[in-house]
C-alpha cells in the first residue's frame, strides 16, 4: 500500500529556473526541488507532501508573477498536466525547447 504523509507544510519560495520538464526550480536549505506551473523569478507559496519518503510540492499561490507568464486558454490545463509550458509566452517556449535540444546534442557528443 502506498504511504502518503500529508505534512501540509507551506513555504514561501523564489523560482530560480526551469528543469528539463519545464517545472520551476527552487531551493529549501541546500536542496533543490521543483514544482509545476512556476516560472523563473516568480515568488510563490508551495505545499509539501511526503510520498513514500520523497518530498513533492504543489503550487498553492503565486505572489509575484513573471512578465513571461500568460493566461492559459486551455480549460483542462490545470487538470491534465501534459503541456508544461503553456503559461510561458510563446517566444520563450520556443527558446526553452531549442535550448533543451541543443543541450541533448551536447551531452551526446
Amino acid at each position: 500500500m502506498d504511504k502518503l504523509n500529508n505534512s501540509n507544510k507551506k513555504y514561501e519560495i523564489n523560482c530560480i529556473g526551469l528543469n528539463d520538464f519545464g517545472q520551476g526550480i527552487f531551493k529549501l536549505g541546500k536542496c533543490e526541488y521543483s514544482v509545476s506551473n512556476l516560472l523563473p523569478k516568480e515568488k510563490a507559496i508551495v505545499q509539501e507532501n511526503d510520498y513514500q519518503g520523497v518530498k513533492k510540492f504543489k503550487l498553492v499561490k503565486i505572489l509575484n508573477e513573471s512578465k513571461q507568464r500568460v493566461e492559459v486558454k486551455c480549460k483542462v490545463y490545470n487538470k491534465c498536466g501534459s503541456c508544461h509550458l503553456l503559461h510561458l509566452i510563446y517566444d520563450d517556449q520556443i527558446k526553452f525547447k531549442v535550448d533543451y535540444v541543443n543541450k541533448c546534442f551536447k551531452l551526446n557528443n
